[in-house]
């Protein structure tokens, strides 16, 4: 862009408009990615086309629900429709290098932080550059389809009050609702509306914390969390303030992309987004690859977490073991993997053995555990145990095994090592192998305990391998014990 004229513009703003139309005009939602400086569209009904249609009035209340609308639009997995601001208009000159933004960064480093705050949607922060940062998207306002106070533009200043966050009656955007504060919004003044939840520092709001009735639960805020019906919907993507002199040019490199979900697995658990892909866009950007086609595929990994005994489902296949697994995305012709999807899953048992060692006398503290030192007088076995809930709602019962011991002159807790047991769980046998030959010399002793830590079987190690016989115990949590050895056997 360039500024042909004779006159310097300050605070001037971008706008990036949107009418979308996505398949059938009349049944999309739209919203922003702040992290991503991302605005987008999305159907807001499953199916794109076949439905009775909505009529409403000027804040998107329904007037009228009864218009059949016919067939035609995308159908089943309808499309998103994006537009990410890659790198805009250059930053006022400050001769430093304003530092990079990443979501662990100190929010407070950020937001009303000067030029800091921009490095959260802008590009060349941190690069060891001084003064090349580059402005992302900044704010992002929807506007209805009629000539209501936040319908279409049609004087000038309209024009650039919506740049700027305002409404045309002059009244600035306000987190919540539609934005307005005639139609649901706050108190609070934001510049982005329906981020979802992609804004952990409170950037949109200057770092206030909207109260309870405006935190719209895990999604965040978002056309469908306000009740909004679907319906024609037009976007402008804000860039600014930026100056432009006399004579001078700014530039913005900004990236269209229609992204479809028919390869998704809708029964996958697997929470692939499609705002993922936007990340390929950008880090494809960011490396200079920009002009060419996209020939890397975009690593998408994510940590999962089942209850012993559960099941995941990643895209179609049953996962009932933890491990780290892949799935590869290939294009719409099979010809490229667009994308790999990696799963990290981990297992939460039913049971947990922990273990100590303490000299009489002495406490002994963990996450789960405080056993104080008037526990601890006599020396011998001791078995506590608590239970714990996950966040995912799995429930463990975590085991400590605690050895109070007469050592003579040992300070450290003796360190334990893991006994292999199989098959475990057992409905009954279990054996057990060791290789350690001066525990087999010594002739150590095999005990076996129950959960309240009453002593249940003891015989001493004669061979590597040795077999304990729970045939005649109830179902539970078992702890086998040799020398500095230690394990649980888990009786179904």
């Amino acid at each position: 862009m360039y500024n042909r004229s004779q006159n310097s513009l300050h605070n001037t703003y971008l706008g990036l408009w949107s009418d979308w139309d996505l398949g059938y005009a009349n049944d999309d939602y739209v919203a922003c990615d702040v992290q991503r400086s991302t605005v987008y569209c999305y159907n807001g009904r499953d199916i794109d086309n076949g439905y009775w249609d909505y009529i409403t009035d000027e804040f998107d209340n329904i007037i009228d629900s009864s218009l059949y609308i016919g067939d035609y639009g995308y159908g089943a997995n309808p499309p998103i429709q994006t537009l990410t601001v890659l790198a805009g208009p250059t930053m006022p000159a400050d001769s430093i290098d304003n530092p990079a933004y990443s979501d662990t960064s100190d929010c407070d480093l950020f937001v009303n932080n000067g030029l800091n705050q921009y490095a959260i949607t802008g590009a060349n922060f941190g690069n060891e550059i001084a003064d090349d940062e580059r402005l992302g998207l900044t704010g992002f306002l929807y506007h209805n389809n009629n000539n209501s106070v936040v319908g279409a533009p049609i004087e000038a200043r309209n024009y650039y009050y919506y740049l700027t966050g305002y409404w045309k009656d002059g009244t600035h955007m306000k987190y919540g609702g539609n934005a307005h504060y005639s139609n649901g919004g706050s108190s609070i003044d934001c510049n982005f509306m329906f981020p979802g939840n992609s804004d952990p520092c409170l950037w949109n709001t200057n770092g206030i914390e909207p109260d309870s009735a405006y935190q719209y639960g895990s999604e965040g805020w978002t056309e469908k969390a306000v009740g909004n019906a679907p319906y024609d919907r037009r976007g402008l993507a804000m860039v600014g303030p930026f100056d432009f002199v006399a004579g001078g040019m700014q530039e913005i490199d900004f990236c269209l992309s229609t992204i479809f979900p028919s390869f998704i697995d809708s029964s996958s658990k697997f929470n692939l987004s499609l705002l993922d892909f936007v990340d390929l866009l950008r880090n494809n950007y960011e490396e200079g690859e920009y002009t060419e086609n996209f020939t890397e595929p975009v690593m998408i990994t994510q940590n999962e977490s089942i209850c012993e005994g559960g099941s995941f489902n990643f895209f179609g296949e049953t996962l009932t073991e933890a491990g780290t697994y892949s799935h590869n995305i290939r294009n719409a012709a099979g010809t490229n993997i667009d994308t790999v999807c990696f799963l990290n899953l981990i297992i939460i048992p039913s049971y947990q053995l922990v273990y100590g060692s303490v000299l009489p006398g002495q406490a002994y503290n963990d996450d789960n555990f405080s056993i104080p030192a008037s526990s601890t007088t006599t020396p011998g076995v001791q078995i506590h145990q608590t239970n714990v809930t996950s966040d995912n709602g799995c429930e463990t019962t975590i085991v400590l095994y605690l050895d109070v011991r007469t050592d003579v002159g040992i300070d450290e807790p003796l360190k334990f090592e893991d006994l292999t047991i199989y098959p475990n769980p057992t409905t009954g046998l279990v054996s057990f192998k060791i290789k350690d030959e001066e525990l087999l010399n010594s002739n150590e002793a095999v005990k076996v305990y129950d959960i309240s830590g009453r002593l249940l079987q003891s015989f001493r190690l004669t061979d590597e391998t040795s077999t304990v016989n729970l045939s005649n115990y109830s179902n539970g949590l078992y702890i086998i014990k040799v020398g500095h050895y230690i394990g649980k056997i888990i009786k179904k």
